[in-house]
């Protein structure tokens, strides 16, 4: 009876994602060289009518691009950000307000040694608003310890003897050094593409996976079937970044232009990140940045966290708590909090819908200014891949 019920209990948490079904975890795959990019672009719609003067709504529009490099020696990242909003509010003589905000960041990482976790670091940061009079501009260097690892591709190498089994082209699950071997090879596709071509080089790339493996196929090779089944998994099938890992990095940066034109000014700045994956299926991860003007009371602080859950192949789940604190030299703290959760529904691997809740609470110290309650806003959307 003892038996049967443990069983029981280890099958409920398998079917919860406490306790997975595979031996080999996201954070076995201990690989910094790999090479990821996505681009997006999409919109939100927000209307109210009814009780009020007129109809209410608010329209956005984003798009966003990130890469990454990531190597023993050295890291590259680029992030860039675009959005457009267009509001108008719900009291007779309210008119449509609309706001543009373009921004670029990037960051370059040089490792001391290849075996090394201490690295320097260069930074650039670029904002575009259209509400205010200039571009903001900033430079940074500094120094930092630790590194995050995009472990995605084991992700999908797991994904891909789950769909090999499913359909009888594997006669068993490979072994952990062998999903660890078929993710390097899966992370490897630039080099695939690079040495024979972008017309040519899948069938090559397909034959090294199956090298990989050989030892589990319930044939000789994968055939034809077994290369449709990749394909889909690869190519048709969302699975979003898997990562692990910690870093901090503090240094100076030079503002070389601000929003208002006024003089440039040297700051502090400090970040720490930590990803961390549980199981096969969620993702956490948390940003913090700091950022102060040397010589000057004022200062800006924020934590990002996010965790995300993979509810099935077509579904994720996104909560997130984001909140902010901005000091200024002469006048009161500013808090912004904002709890969020997302359901994403992939239509296909580069269309996707999703149905977002926030909660934003604002803290100035101020009473009565039409800020005082918690404001909660329910947005539909839909995003397109391009990358």
């Amino acid at each position: 009876m003892k038996s049967k019920r443990t069983n029981v209990l280890i099958f409920l948490l398998m079917t919860m994602n406490l306790l997975p079904a595979f031996a080999i975890q996201i954070e076995d795959y201990t690989f910094p060289d790999s090479s990821f990019s996505e681009a997006f672009i999409g919109g939100q719609f927000n209307s109210k009518t009814g009780n009020q003067d007129q109809m209410s709504y608010d329209v956005l529009l984003q798009g966003n691009y990130d890469y990454s490099n990531t190597s023993l020696a050295k890291n590259f990242f680029i992030n860039l950000n675009g959005k457009t909003d267009s509001s108008k509010g719900p009291n007779s003589g309210d008119k449509s307000v609309e706001n543009t905000i373009i921004d670029l960041d990037l960051r370059y990482d040089k490792y001391l040694k290849p075996t090394s976790k201490f690295f320097f670091y260069g930074a650039g940061d670029t904002t575009y608003d259209s509400n205010q009079k200039e571009l903001f501009a900033k430079i940074g260097a500094g120094a930092g310890y630790g590194r995050v690892i995009n472990a995605t591709p084991l992700a999908k190498a797991i994904r891909i003897a789950e769909e090999l089994m499913e359909h009888s082209i594997l006669s068993s699950m490979p072994s952990d050094d062998q999903l660890v071997k078929l993710a390097q090879v899966i992370d490897n596709e630039n080099q695939y593409r690079s040495n024979f071509g972008a017309e040519e080089y899948e069938p090559k790339w397909y034959e090294a996976m199956e090298k990989e493996l050989a030892g589990s196929l319930a044939k000789n090779g994968l055939g034809a079937a077994g290369a449709l089944h990749i394909q889909r998994v690869l190519i048709d099938e969302p699975i979003s970044v898997r990562k692990h890992g910690w870093f901090v990095r503090s240094g100076l940066g030079y503002i070389i232009n601000q929003f208002n034109g006024s003089d440039s000014d040297v700051t502090l700045d400090v970040e720490f990140n930590y990803a961390k994956p549980f199981g096969l299926k969620t993702q956490f991860e948390n940003t913090f940045n700091f950022s102060k003007i040397l010589g000057d009371e004022g200062y800006f602080a924020s934590n990002l966290m996010t965790l995300t859950y993979e509810i099935s192949d077509r579904v994720d789940w996104e909560n997130s708590l984001n909140l902010s604190l901005i000091k200024p030299a002469s006048s009161k703290s500013n808090w912004t909090n904002v709890l969020g959760t997302t359901f994403r529904y992939y239509l296909t691997n580069k269309l996707n819908l999703e149905a977002s809740l926030t909660a934003t609470q604002f803290a100035d110290g101020v009473d009565n200014n039409g800020n005082d309650d918690i404001e909660l806003a329910t947005l539909f959307g839909i995003n397109y891949r391009l990358k």
